[in-house]
């Protein structure tokens, strides 16, 4: 059963079409990188997912199902899918007021949801974020550590499909490819999707690869 699909899907934001007529599956356990030589589509194409196109900003035509059901461009039922479609993009901030870790446990407190503290703490291990540094705030950390914790967070919300919108910010090779290793491993133990937008091409972790070119989603075969 796909976790994603979309049926004839066309993407529009600010009056301008970004993507023609596509149609793709996304498996559980899938990886699915996208990258673009075009302006504009990756990030447009990861809202209109996320559900972020009532906006008016980003539109599309055709039908995006999740788990076989269709969702709705307006969002009148995106509220169903709760945290079963999480999305992390290098725009994301962490609310300034709140330290790192409250800001990791905000949308378990918010929601009164449960997490497990074996993989809270094991996934602060691998991302190096201590006790010390969990209670810093966000204006005394840097980009990566912000990337961190925004990684973290959405782990331990066990999605469905994990969104990955150009995360990479202020990561170096290494440090981006270590962070793909972790969400990699830890989405193939949930039954997870993940599909990832990035301008960088290096690695081989995803399972298919698409170009956004002249409006349309081509496959890129190795």
């Amino acid at each position: 059963m796909s976790v994603l699909s979309l049926k004839n899907f066309s993407l529009f934001a600010a009056g301008n079409r970004l993507l023609n007529s596509v149609n793709l599956d996304i498996e559980k356990h899938d990886f699915i990188k996208i990258t673009s030589d075009q302006q504009g589509g990756k990030s447009s194409l990861m809202n209109a997912i996320a559900g972020f196109s009532s906006s008016g900003l980003v539109n599309y035509q055709g039908e995006v199902y999740f788990q076989q059901k269709l969702i709705d461009n307006h969002c009148k039922n995106r509220e169903l899918l709760c945290s079963d479609i999480v999305i992390i993009s290098e725009q994301d901030q962490l609310i300034s007021r709140m330290n790192l870790l409250d800001n990791i446990l905000l949308p378990f407190k918010y929601h009164d949801i449960t997490y497990s503290s074996n993989k809270f703490d094991y996934l602060l291990d691998v991302f190096d974020l201590t006790h010390e540094v969990i209670q810093l705030m966000p204006e005394e950390v840097n980009d990566v550590i912000t990337m961190r914790c925004l990684i973290v967070r959405s782990l331990l919300l066990t999605p469905k499909l994990l969104l990955l919108d150009e995360i990479e910010g202020g990561m170096n090779q290494k440090e981006f490819t270590q962070a793909l290793e972790v969400i990699y491993d830890q989405c193939q133990l949930n039954n997870c999707a993940i599909l990832m937008t990035t301008t960088r091409i290096e690695g081989d972790l995803h399972t298919k690869a698409f170009n956004i070119q002249d409006n349309k989603l081509l496959e890129v075969i190795n």
